[in-house]
């Protein structure tokens, strides 16, 4: 006669059953199998863990932690205990605690690939970006044959180039890893490769027919290569430029997104959609606001015009994007043609790169000046090309960092540049710069005729401003050293910074504009000014932010005067009072 199995056999087989269902989403079930191996052996450590962990991802972060502390008592060095209770200080944004935890899961576990993948992911939810990804390359180098490893390898990466390359390394240790077959299907939409687009999402919906996300993605990948398509072979039918390619219940599937066109657009493209509606009713508000009374439109038609003019960027930002893509497309058929790497790739790659275009545009322009209107879109069709190589440019520096010293997490990032601006950005150096910049609009006044000698000088106006804000700030700093050290000095001090930028900032706007484009404003070399563009738009959205910074500090200033006020009369009076009654 068979010997009835243990308590403690009878729990590990349901953990296991349990971790099985957990594996393929069955997450209720799989609760139900953890709480049936507790109930057969209550002091087995892996049962209670295996419920913390379900009731974790079922969003019951408290049962899940006491279950941890539970086995931590009697097992102090269980390094799954201590991932969950990382997990749950992460889910309650005591983030610090959660990668202490996550790294002493790490140490105690010897390295284990899950324990390195929640101390990637806990060092992403605390800012620490280079962090996370240096803890998903060491996943990677300990674990190589594990598809999840480069999963979250390739969402630590900037670059999307370098990024694809992990996913498609997953893919290639499992080809039907949906996770990663979902984020290359987005990248390579990205990366502008249309036709692996759909070929991957087309895969990752046949992993999970039900999963919304992954439907919106096929549709809108399906969408973009049928458009393009159209344009290449426009005789070609919807059903037809779908099912040769990827088969015909890829073309079904992309039927079955909706019943009729308008609702396959609306579900592939709803939030671009709704943008362009509340755009249109802002619109026809504003529109429907001039028959108003003068003192109501007067109001309203600023108010509402100001967000129906930044939605008209929208077409400008389209533009820029297929122009990317267009450029990503020759990057991609370069690459075919002169392998990668090589010389010859390098020197094609740097022919379409968009300092080459700018510097072509700008050589024709100076060449010949009478075709200057067609040098001038020349000089357009380098402003998204430039911006696009900075993006790669930076996005590579970002995947090339070493180093989780200071200045790699966001916070630090900013601490460092407020340092090395508050070093270099100092008031005189501010004084020398406007008095140069004066000088040199005041001279170009006297070279240039067309200008009007009556108007002020731009770079004057800049320096009053400058000479204002500096008042401010000396007072400020003076006010911030007979202070205590406290939250009234911190204020005084923010105050005198951001005055102090601000005065930088308007100075180089001021600049930029009162000589640089004067100097521009004359043929042929006014079809230059797209250049002046290139750093002008960021400065003054930078001075825009600046000014709101320095509004709030001056309501917080105020509002602490006046809360200082109100707290030294109450004490007053309250002393006052008390010392009659006594």
């Amino acid at each position: 006669m068979a010997e009835a199995p243990s308590p403690r056999q009878l729990a590990d087989g349901l953990v296991e059953r349990s971790q099985s269902l957990s594996a393929i989403g069955r997450w209720k079930d799989a609760e139900v199998q953890a709480r049936r191996a507790v109930a057969a052996d209550p002091t087995h450590g892996r049962a209670r863990l295996q419920l913390a962990h379900v009731v974790m991802t079922l969003g019951r972060g408290n049962e899940a932690a006491e279950l941890a502390k539970g086995v931590l008592a009697q097992e102090p060095t269980s390094a799954w205990a201590i991932r969950i209770l990382a997990n749950w200080h992460g889910s309650q944004g005591r983030h610090a605690e959660a990668v202490a935890l996550a790294e002493q899961a790490v140490r105690l576990s010897d390295g284990d690939r899950v324990a390195l993948l929640y101390l990637s992911y806990a060092k992403r939810d605390a800012g620490d970006l280079v962090g996370s990804r240096i803890a998903a390359e060491r996943l990677v180098a300990q674990h190589p044959d594990w598809p999840d490893g480069f999963v979250r390898l390739a969402e630590t990466r900037q670059s999307p180039e370098a990024a694809a390359a992990a996913f498609r390394e997953a893919l290639r240790l499992d080809p039907q890893c949906d996770t990663a077959l979902a984020g290359l299907a987005a990248l390579s939409g990205a990366l502008a490769q249309y036709r692996e687009a759909v070929a991957l999402a087309w895969s990752a919906l046949r992993a999970d027919v039900t999963d919304k996300t992954r439907q919106r993605l096929f549709a809108r990948a399906a969408w973009i290569y049928l458009a393009l398509s159209r344009i290449v072979a426009p005789l070609r039918g919807t059903h037809r430029a779908l099912a040769e390619p990827f088969g015909e219940p890829c073309a079904v599937a992309f039927r079955a997104t909706g019943t009729n066109v308008a609702a396959r657009l609306l579900f592939a493209f709803r939030f671009e959609l709704w943008v362009l509606a509340i755009w249109s009713a802002l619109a026809a508000s504003m529109a429907g606001a001039t028959y108003l009374p003068d003192s109501i439109s007067e109001v309203l038609v600023p108010l509402l015009g100001i967000p129906v003019f930044l939605g008209l960027a929208i077409p400008f930002v389209m533009l820029f994007g297929f122009i990317g893509a267009a450029r990503r497309l020759l990057d991609l058929r370069l690459v075919q043609w002169a392998g990668r790497g090589s010389p010859r790739s390098v020197l094609a790659r740097a022919a379409v790169s968009g300092g080459m275009v700018c510097a072509l545009a700008v050589a024709l322009l100076l060449l010949w000046p009478a075709r200057a209107e067609l040098w001038r879109w020349i000089l357009l069709l380098s402003i998204p090309l430039l911006i696009q190589d900075l993006t790669r440019w930076r996005d590579q520096w970002h995947d090339s960092r070493r180093t989780t010293e200071r200045g790699s997490t966001r916070q630090r990032l900013a601490e460092l540049v407020s340092e090395r601006a508050q070093r270099w950005f100092t008031p005189g150096r501010l004084a020398v710069f406007l008095v140069i910049a004066i000088l040199a609009e005041v001279g170009l006044r006297g070279i240039e005729p067309s200008m009007n000698p009556a108007d002020p000088p731009l770079t004057a106006l800049a320096a009053l401003v400058a000479l204002v804000c500096f008042t401010i700030d000396v007072v400020a700093r003076r006010i911030a050293a007979a202070c205590e050290p406290g939250s009234r000095a911190d204020r005084w001090r923010a105050l005198g910074r951001t005055l102090l930028d601000l005065a930088w900032m308007q100075a180089a706007v001021a600049a930029m504009v009162g000589i640089g484009g004067r100097l521009l404003q004359n043929d042929p070399i006014e079809a230059l000014f797209p250049i002046l563009l290139i750093p002008l738009i960021p400065l003054i959205v930078g001075g825009g932010w600046l000014a709101m910074r320095a509004g709030l500090a001056v309501v917080l200033v105020v509002g602490g005067e006046i809360a200082g006020l109100v707290r030294r009369v109450w004490r007053r009076d309250a002393t006052g009072t008390s010392g009659s009654d006594t």
